[in-house]
């Protein structure tokens, strides 16, 4: 059995989008290599990219609800998790603007990505607009 805990935002705290936080209470149930081999390739979330008016403020206030230390780095203030890092930028706010996916075979993955129709340029791949987003595959 695996067990979470998960906190949902309220609507209009986190406006960039729908934000939850899970905890996983059984991580040794879960992130064991029998469970991370995926036929697709991906091994797990590397980043999230969060388009901001205010990109300080808006880090601040991602590091309050995370509990981790924003930092600056350029143009971006980013916040350092244990399995992927949230970059926090200026944009066309409030939104989550991209996600990075750490894959084992980027080219393999971009490539089952084309086969379901997906928009692949590059090493990134549009999602359809009701995710309104983009993967970038590294």
């Amino acid at each position: 059995m695996v067990r979470f805990r998960v906190v949902h935002v309220p609507p209009g705290k986190m406006p960039e989008g729908r934000i939850q936080y899970a905890q996983q209470l059984t991580p040794e149930r879960i992130w064991r290599d029998e469970h991370l081999r995926h036929t697709n390739g991906v091994i797990g979330l590397a980043a999230v990219y969060v388009a901001a008016g205010d990109p300080a403020e808006t880090a601040a206030r991602w590091a309050r609800f995370t509990g981790l230390l924003p930092r600056r780095d350029g143009d971006f203030v980013y916040l350092e998790a244990a399995r992927g890092n949230v970059f926090v930028g200026a944009g066309a706010a409030p939104a989550l603007a991209g996600y990075a996916l750490r894959c084992r075979d980027p080219k393999r993955f971009l490539s089952r990505c084309e086969r379901a129709a997906l928009e692949v340029r590059g090493n990134t791949v549009a999602l359809p607009p009701a995710l309104g987003s983009t993967w970038f595959v590294v």
